[in-house]
């Protein structure tokens, strides 16, 4: 994740080190080996002053981003950490495990103030609204919509065709969007739980698309011709680059005969001198 300010950029993964970066010199500031296992999740706080890092062991830190000093212990998950996700005011950091709960944590003295028990089998991903509203997914193929007070609002989708991997909402709350293991982002509507339309974020195959402008006469036709355009172009191109490839040689022998012709006139002048 990257600080507001783009000042610090902070990572983590197998190596279980969490690495805060200056991002205008690329330097390390500051390797913190406190994780267990893989970390798996961290955020920066909108207001810059926090980094939480979660890990696949379900330990849970929060560190101030400035010093990198410890700020919280969190202990109360019982598997792998999925997200680590700051509320808008920086006051309240959620935490999803794959244990099947969301736990959410006041920043002042570090106490869980509510375990919601959201997705049997783990949660596999959160997110906050701006309002303060949430919305989870997880390994039961559910997508839920939750209340700034933690309360549940709907289900916003159940039997999603692939396991979903990350949601989002829009700014006004009034969008959801979940993408799944397959490349698909489905958005929904969270008013009534409709779905309007889906991302595909993996492009279709050439072969797909060359299947697809031929059942399209029109299209394949166009494309064929502008093929054959482009192919001209580059054949005429490539004839043209000969030529004056030729050109400069024939150019650079006429330099070089004319430069011994004055050389050989110059010689024969002074012989003449001699004799």
């Amino acid at each position: 994740d990257i600080r507001p300010g783009f000042d610090l950029v902070a990572t983590g993964g197998p190596s279980r080190l969490l690495k805060i970066w200056n991002t205008e010199t690329g330097e390390l500031v500051k390797s913190i080996k406190k994780h267990t296992d893989w970390i798996t999740a961290l955020d920066l706080s909108a207001d810059g002053v926090l980094l939480a890092s979660g890990d696949r062991n379900g330990g849970v830190w929060v560190w101030e981003s400035a010093s990198a000093s410890e700020f919280h212990t969190l202990r109360g998950h019982q598997a792998a950490i999925t997200a680590a996700v700051f509320r808008a005011d920086s006051n309240l950091l959620a935490t999803a495990s794959e244990d099947g709960s969301v736990r959410f944590w006041e920043m002042n003295g570090g106490s869980e103030v509510k375990k919601l028990d959201a997705h049997p089998g783990g949660v596999t991903a959160f997110a906050f609204g701006h309002d303060g509203s949430s919305i989870s997914a997880g390994r039961d193929r559910k997508a839920k919509l939750w209340k700034a007070d933690f309360s549940p609002a709907r289900d916003l989708a159940v039997d999603l065709p692939a396991l979903p991997t990350g949601v989002a909402l829009d700014h006004e709350g009034k969008r959801a969007f979940i993408a799944d293991a397959q490349g698909v982002v489905r958005v929904f509507d969270t008013a009534d739980a409709k779905a309007v339309g889906e991302i595909h974020a993996n492009p279709p195959s050439i072969e797909a698309r060359l299947t697809a402008l031929k059942s399209d006469s029109a299209g394949f036709k166009f494309w064929t011709a502008a093929a054959i355009n482009a192919r001209a172009l580059a054949t005429r191109h490539e004839a043209e680059e000969a030529v004056l490839a030729v050109e400069d040689s024939f150019i650079d022998f006429s330099r070089r005969a004319r430069a011994l012709s004055e050389r050989a006139a110059a010689l024969n002048s002074k012989r003449d001198e001699l004799d």
